[in-house]
Order: structure tokens, then C-alpha cells, then sequence
């Protein structure tokens, strides 16, 4: 199992995924108080309801990460549980797209809004994903070649 390299690959996917749990997506400061959305603020404040959909999302990805990371017998499921992350990581972009939207527009006009790096955290996991895919992939392909020469 460890030494595939689409494990390894998988691997950094997860602790991608894991550091996007604890980064900001967005910071905002007011003259009297400052709020960083993250996927582990759990409260609104100003009557949103904080970073629970990312939290939710983002904890789909990972467990469908650590599953395909944990069937590594099974290839053929395997991806399928990598292709279907794929859609997690898609909703998380949307998801956090769509909250900067709304607590952007939420603030006054004096506030200094800040972006993290987190939009780029989906990428860098769907990058370890995709090329965690095409080598599960590769070896599918080879076995099916071994099997058609007996």
C-alpha cells in the first residue's frame, strides 16, 4: 500500500484538506470588531450561520479521500471514490465563493475586507487528487494488460 505513489498522493490530499478546516476564507474588520469566517466558526455573529456548510463539505471530501485512500485493493472503487470528491471539492468553491458574496455584502462601506489564501487550498487538493486518479488509472490499465497476455 505505502508504496504506491497514488497513496502518497492521496496522503497530501487529505492533509490539504485538513489545513483548509483551519485557514480563513475571509477576514473582516470593523472599526469595532473583527470577524474571520473560517469552516470552524461556528456562529453567525451578524446572523449568517458561519462556516458550517464549508465545514460540512470539506469533512465529505476528507472522508471520501481517506475511504479511497483505505481501499487500495479495490481499484475500480477506489477511483470511484476520488471521482466522486471531485464534486465535494467543487461545492466547496461554490460554497466559499458564495460566502464571501454574502458577508461582503453584509459590511459597511468602512470595513477593511481581507481574502485568505483558502481559495487556493481546493485546487492544491483537487491537483493531489487528479494526479492520485490517473496513477490508480495506470495501474488498472496494467493489470488489465497482464490479463489479457495469460
Amino acid at each position: 500500500m505505502w508504496q504506491r505513489i497514488q497513496t502518497l498522493y492521496l496522503i497530501v490530499a487529505v492533509i490539504v484538506a485538513v489545513t483548509g478546516l483551519f485557514t480563513s476564507v475571509i477576514t473582516i474588520e470593523t472599526p469595532t470588531s473583527t470577524i474571520d469566517v473560517s469552516p470552524l466558526l461556528f456562529d453567525g455573529g451578524t446572523g449568517g450561520f458561519g462556516g458550517w456548510p464549508l465545514l460540512i463539505l470539506w469533512g465529505g471530501y476528507i472522508l471520501l479521500s481517506v475511504l479511497a485512500l483505505s481501499r487500495f485493493k479495490d481499484r475500480k472503487l477506489q477511483m470511484r471514490f476520488v471521482r466522486y470528491s471531485y464534486f465535494f471539492l467543487f461545492l466547496v468553491v461554490m460554497t466559499e465563493l458564495w460566502l464571501i458574496y454574502m458577508w461582503r455584502t453584509g459590511v459597511s462601506d468602512d470595513a477593511v475586507v481581507s481574502y485568505g489564501s483558502h481559495l487556493i487550498i481546493p485546487f492544491a487538493a483537487f491537483l493531489f487528487s487528479f494526479m492520485a486518479f490517473k496513477r490508480i488509472k495506470k495501474d488498472d490499465d496494467l493489470v488489465k494488460s497482464v490479463d489479457r497476455l495469460r
